[in-house]
């Protein structure tokens, strides 16, 4: 059974899903599939990547029991599965046959961006190849520690900017209009450095309702002002991230590898297992994994090309923290088609406007602790 489209779905009251997680899913009309798809995610959901399956303009592929759910969008003649399907384990092979059949009937190149290694023998199973694309940066909290002489750079920035009186506060959702205010300030300076736009599809974008509905970690100065900020998302105690990460320009040097620094105390303190710090793209294979010939090849031309992407330079900051990589991939069907899966990436990331009140507004995504 095939969905309509997100932003078809007309606000109503909220609908909790069925589960005993920190999430609480959407808002959105009883018996839609918008909800079904917030309970099975509620339910099933593997990593805080899973949440972004909710966010607009996602439509879905149920099994046919309708406890699994594969989440995806539609550019440029590609149909991009979000991560690995959700759902028990025993239905994730079959749902995954019936989003190939459908995308063979509608003529679609078909993809999964982003998935864990959990399900590969699956994918191949189905004739479809995979691509590493990096490693999420893992810290794993028992493990990390800021002694040694790795860390020396960290632990001298944190006493020099508390020294100037900047501290991080913690806010619980929901949060307070001002302080709402105070982060599209600082969104609003961070857009204004040049690279940096907003994106959607597999992150978050800035949203009042969203950030109203998450925890957050804010860093300000001496008189209060705010510096930086990460907004929190996390499915279980298992793991913790941040999605939306943002400074002003003008912010003193170091202040996102303390507030970074931060995230693994509060992180700690609420006795999460691990943090990922998201993907460094294309950071090559370990001895122990086998790749495939073709990935070799695009790894080896793309890490040419770090001049213009930075992959080196964003692996090298997570490196300080990370203690773990955890690779992922793209699923596809064969290299003719890698361009126009990656132009249909780059279409489905752009915002289009979908910001500040836009269409979660209308929808109320929300992603709040109980």
């Amino acid at each position: 059974m095939v969905t309509q489209v997100l932003d078809e779905c007309a606000l109503e009251k909220p609908q909790p899903p069925r589960c005993g997680h920190l999430f609480t899913g959407i808002r959105a009309p009883v018996g839609s599939e918008c909800v079904r798809a917030a309970e099975i995610v509620g339910q099933y959901a593997r990593s805080p990547l899973d949440l972004l399956k909710l966010w607009p303009s996602k439509r879905y592929v149920f099994s046919a029991s309708g406890d699994c759910v594969i989440a995806y969008a539609v550019a440029n003649g590609t149909a991009i599965a979000l991560g690995d399907p959700v759902g028990p384990e025993a239905e994730i092979e079959p749902t995954t046959r019936r989003f190939v059949q459908l995308c063979k009937k509608e003529r679609w190149a078909v993809a999964f961006y982003r998935t864990l290694p959990d399900f590969l023998p699956t994918y191949r199973r189905l004739q479809l190849r995979k691509l590493k694309i990096g490693d999420d940066a893992i810290v794993e909290l028992s493990r990390f520690s800021l002694e040694g002489r790795t860390k020396r750079d960290i632990r001298s920035k944190t006493r020099q900017l508390e020294a100037q009186g900047v501290r991080v506060v913690e806010y619980d959702p929901p949060l307070p209009s001002a302080i709402i205010a105070q982060l599209k300030n600082v969104s609003d300076e961070w857009l204004m450095i040049p690279g940096r736009r907003e994106r959607t599809f597999a992150v978050g974008y800035f949203n009042f309702d969203y950030l109203q509905s998450t925890p957050l970690l804010a860093a300000v100065n001496v008189s209060g002002k705010m510096l930086a900020f990460i907004n929190l998302i996390f499915v279980d105690k298992d793991e913790l991230t941040g999605d939306l990460m943002r400074r002003r320009p003008n912010a003193p040097n170091g202040i996102m590898d303390y507030l970074f620094f931060k995230l693994l105390q509060y992180a700690k303190e609420r006795e999460y297992r691990k943090v990922s710090l998201g993907l460094a793209p294309m950071t090559g294979f370990q001895e122990e994994e086998h790749a495939t010939v073709e990935e070799r090849v695009i790894h080896a031309l793309l890490q040419k090309l770090d001049f213009l992407f930075s992959f080196r330079g964003l692996y090298r900051y997570k490196a300080k923290f990370a203690t773990s990589w955890e690779p992922r991939y793209l699923i596809y069907e064969n290299m003719l088609q890698l361009p126009r899966t990656a132009l249909a990436l780059h279409r489905l990331s752009e915002t289009k406007g979908e910001t500040d009140a836009g269409p979660l507004s209308r929808e109320r995504l929300a992603y709040n602790r109980r």
